[in-house]
């Protein structure tokens, strides 16, 4: 947006980080029509796509058992964690469950 008011990203970026919220919020609103507040949240944070594991029951054909097995799913996050700690805590959760898929590949 800024950079269609002829400033070059680099300049936007500088002219934006000695700026307030309120300020960006105005200026969004003022210049552009946008009500921050009212944007959907992914708008605003972004969104997370990441693998998560979870447990499967399965059958394991040569020994003719069930057994509990680990699989991936996708998972999209549209509402990521607003504060610095709910937010480290989720990217501790899945660099862990990276670190689990990766000793489960070793595995096999």
């Amino acid at each position: 947006m800024i950079n269609s008011d002829g400033l070059s990203p680099l300049k936007a970026q500088k002219a934006l980080d000695k700026q307030t919220i309120q300020w960006k919020n105005e200026y969004l609103f003022n210049n552009h029509g946008i009500n921050f507040d009212k944007l959907p949240d992914w708008q605003k944070r972004g969104i997370g796509i990441y693998f998560m594991n979870y447990e499967k029951e399965g059958y394991n054909p040569i020994t003719k058992q069930t057994v509990l097995v680990v699989r991936r799913k996708l998972n999209v996050n549209l509402e990521l964690p607003r504060q610095n700690y709910e937010y480290s805590n989720l990217i501790t959760k899945l660099y862990d469950n990276m670190i689990v898929n990766s000793k489960i590949k070793e595995r096999t």
